[in-house]
C-alpha cells in the first residue's frame, strides 16, 4: 500500500500547506513548526463536542452548550473611549439568545443579519433573557462547515498570526494530502499488540468521529 512517512512529510515545508504562507508561515516557523510533519504532530489543546446541539428554547442549567441559529439583530456601541460592545441576537425555531462581545468590534461585520452561526459556551439569564458573553463563533458560510458543526471539533492553540480556526483548516488540508501515513511497525506487530495504526491515530487526534476516539488525556 502506497503512502507517506512522517520522515518524508518532514521534508515538506509548512509554506506548501494552503493558508500557511506569508506571515502565518513565519509565525509557525518561529514556534518550531517548520514542516508538514510538525503540523500533523501539533496536538489540539482540547476538543469541543458539537455533535449535540441544544434548541435555544430548551436551554437550562449552567453546563456548556452549543446552539445554532440565524442572526436576527446586530448592534455596535462605543459607550466610551477604548470600549466597544457588540450585541447580537441569534434565533432558532424554539427561541432566541443574546450574545455580547466586549472590544471585539469585528463581530459586527462577521455576524451580519441573516448569517447562520453556531455558538458555544455557558449562558446566563439577565432580565428574563438568555445571554452568552464572548462565545466562540463558527459560521455556515463556506464549504468548511463540516469541520465545525455537528461533530467533535479540535481546538488548536493559537500560534502568532495563526488562530485556532486557521490551524484547524490547515491541519485538515495537510491531512487530506498526506494520508495514508505509513506506520514504522510491521502490520502483524501492530495487530498482535492491538495498537492503533499511525494513520488512524493521527487522524483521530485531529478530527475524531466521536468523543470516544479522543485521546484520554485530552478529553
Amino acid at each position: 500500500m502506497s503512502g507517506r512517512s512522517l520522515a518524508y512529510l518532514n521534508t515538506i515545508p509548512i509554506d506548501e500547506v494552503k493558508g500557511l504562507t506569508g506571515k502565518r508561515g513565519q509565525a509557525l516557523r518561529k514556534a518550531g513548526i517548520v514542516s508538514v510533519s510538525d503540523l500533523l504532530l501539533h496536538t489540539p489543546r482540547r476538543y469541543l463536542d458539537r455533535s449535540t446541539v441544544t434548541p435555544i428554547g430548551e436551554l437550562s442549567g449552567s453546563e456548556e452548550v452549543t446552539v445554532m441559529g440565524r442572526v436576527r439583530k446586530v448592534s455596535l456601541r462605543r459607550p466610551r473611549r477604548n470600549l466597544s460592545i457588540v450585541e447580537v441576537e441569534i434565533a432558532d425555531e424554539s427561541g432566541s439568545i443574546r450574545c455580547v462581545w466586549f472590544n471585539q468590534p469585528f463581530r459586527a461585520n462577521q455576524l451580519k443579519e441573516g448569517t447562520e452561526a453556531a455558538i458555544s459556551g455557558k449562558f446566563e439569564t439577565r432580565k428574563g433573557r438568555r445571554q452568552m458573553n464572548s462565545p466562540p463563533v463558527d459560521l455556515f458560510t463556506s464549504d468548511l462547515e463540516s469541520l465545525v458543526t455537528g461533530r467533535v471539533v479540535p481546538i488548536h492553540p493559537s500560534t502568532g498570526e495563526v488562530g485556532p480556526g486557521h490551524m484547524r483548516r490547515a491541519v485538515h488540508n495537510a491531512l487530506l494530502r498526506s494520508r495514508p501515513i505509513l506506520d514504522p511497525l510491521p502490520d502483524d506487530l501492530v495487530s498482535s499488540m492491538k495498537l492503533l495504526e499511525r494513520d488512524l491515530a493521527i487522524a483521530n487526534m485531529h478530527f475524531p468521529d466521536s468523543m470516544d476516539d479522543v485521546p484520554p488525556a485530552r478529553q
